[in-house]
């Protein structure tokens, strides 16, 4: 290889790398495999009780809500105290990635709806993704494209990208009616922020060029 080949090589490894965000390198999932953690993860009920716990067993996030009145609303959420900041900060480089996560509703005498994935920004700014019903007493795997905020409903002024920018919390939110006295339960598994494709890519590309590099000099 010439001197000038092997200059424009680097460069270009160096272009890919340049463009790929350090956080882009991997997804990040949260499985909560450490007993009696809930790795910072928080909720609330509008309504009622709800109870988070570590299910030590089959290592999973456990929710239950007990009833106050007929009609209440469940958040559970990760912000930036919770599994490392992960979930929260400058998100950007995630726009075209999705969310992914498992979600097991146990069989309750409820009415059950409005599933959603919330974004939650500064001063009142969310985005919300519906998501279908959940099957009881099954595992129910769920896949939220990003996609620059295609699909997602906006509550507020800003814009998917500014609150992906600065974004103070990302929650499973839903709703339902009870018989006062009544619940629901269920288990969160395997919450998963995935990079876009591209520049993921990207990294792997640049990578891969400086270890065909790196060979070549040995050879």
């Amino acid at each position: 290889m010439s001197a000038s080949r092997g200059c424009l090589l680097v460069a270009g490894v160096v272009v890919l790398l340049v463009l790929a965000p350090v956080g882009a390198s991997a997804d990040y999932t949260e499985t909560w495999s450490n007993d009696d953690n809930l790795e910072g993860w928080q909720g609330a009920a509008t309504a009622g009780i709800l109870t988070l716990t570590h299910d030590n067993a089959d290592d999973n996030l456990s929710w239950s809500v007990l009833q106050s009145s007929d009609y209440g609303q469940v958040a559970i959420w990760a912000d930036d105290t919770a599994s490392g900041g992960n979930f929260a900060g400058n998100l950007s480089w995630a726009i075209e990635g999705d969310i992914s996560f498992d979600f097991y509703l146990d069989a309750a005498n409820s009415d059950f709806r409005a599933l959603e994935l919330v974004l939650y920004g500064g001063s009142g700014n969310v985005w919300r993704h519906g998501l279908a019903d959940p099957v009881t007493d099954a595992w129910n795997h769920y896949e939220c494209g990003l996609d620059y905020g295609v699909g997602w409903t906006q509550y507020g002024t800003a814009s998917f990208a500014e609150v992906l920018a600065d974004t103070h919390s990302m929650a499973i939110f839903f709703d339902h009616t009870y018989q006062t006295g009544t619940g629901a339960s269920g288990h969160i598994d395997n919450f998963t922020l995935t990079p876009e494709p591209g520049t993921s890519g990207l990294l792997a590309v640049g990578l891969a060029g400086l270890a065909a590099l790196r060979r070549r000099k040995q050879a």
